[in-house]
């Protein structure tokens, strides 16, 4: 059933990490295989998903409803909110030592099951904060999940509450199937992602021993390629900020006195964006792609290998747009995987309330 897929992609993740034939071997870490479940344990997952799949349906509906926007202080307590649900969800499942840290006002929610030492312990990060939303281009209340054709339409749907309700389920699963699970999992889950995560660093500094027995990490923020297709992230890239300030007069100047004369500061600032590229999309600042790491062709095949055609023409057709740019030389995933990139994520210059005859 195709609602179930995301539940077995998760399931992989457990059984790809599980060992065999550990007590043979004393290095641990060199035993790791995959191990594929039973078709006896498939029907059986398969049957707690279809009968529970309308509970876990309706507990991501509960946790799409509470307004998690982290970037917002006034949103604080819909956080503290949401953090109680989800440790309250944990130790429903069987969870260990659950809780719930702040730091910098800023929640983190804990999770442990490590009933066996001997087999490896993975950590499983999610966030529960949310980006600001839009509503006038939402067909639905964002914070109201509604089911549209088969797919469920809430702010964090996808990024991330629903992969996280999806992991939960998954060890919901394998707990009653299988009355234990084949690793030792940690769970850490984030409240403030979308901002950055400005306190996870201190939360980590002070919690190494927590972090000390941790072999994997999987980070559950991610996509699946299409509906059918999950896909298991080797990496990520990282990010950079950085807000530029550009001025003039020291003060608006109007422009049927100054027009011509008066240096325009959103003109000098759209000079320095225009620069920054090349007309095909790639990075015109010299030296911009020194020193970035050169991967082999057989890792550039197994990437392109990826592409889904009939998934590109899809998205060009719903964002509206004529083509892809960037690297030519490079297939589409290699440039937001491997590649790097820069991007304007904002801009405000003059009056844009309405019309104003000003310099900014």
């Amino acid at each position: 059933m195709k609602k179930n897929v995301i539940y077995y992609f998760t399931l992989l993740v457990f059984f790809s990490y599980h060992h065999d034939s550990i007590a043979q071997n004393q290095d641990r870490n060199n035993s790791l295989v995959l191990n594929k479940a039973t078709q006896k344990q498939l029907k059986e997952y398969d049957s707690f998903f279809v009968k529970n799949h309308k509970r876990h349906i309706n507990e991501l509906v509960e946790l799409i409803a509470i307004p998690t926007m982290s970037m917002k202080p006034e949103n604080k307590p819909e956080l503290k909110k949401a953090a109680d649900l989800l440790k309250d969800m944990l130790h429903t499942i069987g969870m260990e030592n659950t809780e719930v840290n702040f730091t910098n006002e800023l929640p983190v929610v804990t999770a442990t099951y490590t009933r066996n030492k001997r087999q490896p312990t993975i950590l499983f990060y999610g966030h529960f904060d949310v980006q600001p939303v839009n509503k006038e281009r939402w067909k639905s209340d964002p914070f109201s999940a509604e089911i549209r054709d088969e797919r469920l339409y809430g702010r964090g749907a996808t990024d991330d509450k629903g992969p996280i309700i999806a992991l939960i389920s998954a060890i919901e699963g394998l707990i009653k199937v299988d009355g234990n699970l084949p690793v030792n999992i940690k769970l850490l889950l984030d409240g403030g992602e979308e901002m950055g995560s400005p306190h996870l660093p201190i939360w980590l500094a002070s919690n190494q021993e927590w972090l000390s027995d941790i072999d994997f990490g999987v980070n559950v923020d991610a996509m699946m390629n299409n509906d059918n297709q999950g896909m298991m992230w080797k990496g990520l890239r990282g990010a950079a900020d950085l807000e530029v300030t550009i001025t003039s007069a020291n003060t608006d100047l109007h422009s049927g006195i100054y027009g011509g004369v008066a240096p325009n500061a959103a003109l000098a600032a759209s000079k320095v964006i225009a620069s920054l590229w090349n007309n095909d999309g790639s990075i015109a600042i010299k030296g911009f792609y020194d020193g970035l790491r050169q991967y082999s062709e057989k890792e550039r095949k197994e990437i392109a290998a990826v592409v889904d055609q009939d998934q590109q023409a899809k998205d060009l057709r719903e964002f509206g747009i004529d083509q892809w740019i960037g690297e030519r030389e490079y297939s589409f995933y290699e440039r937001p995987w491997i590649r790097t990139s820069v991007d304007i994520t904002g801009f405000k210059a003059g009056y844009i309330q309405g019309k104003a005859s000003i310099i900014p």
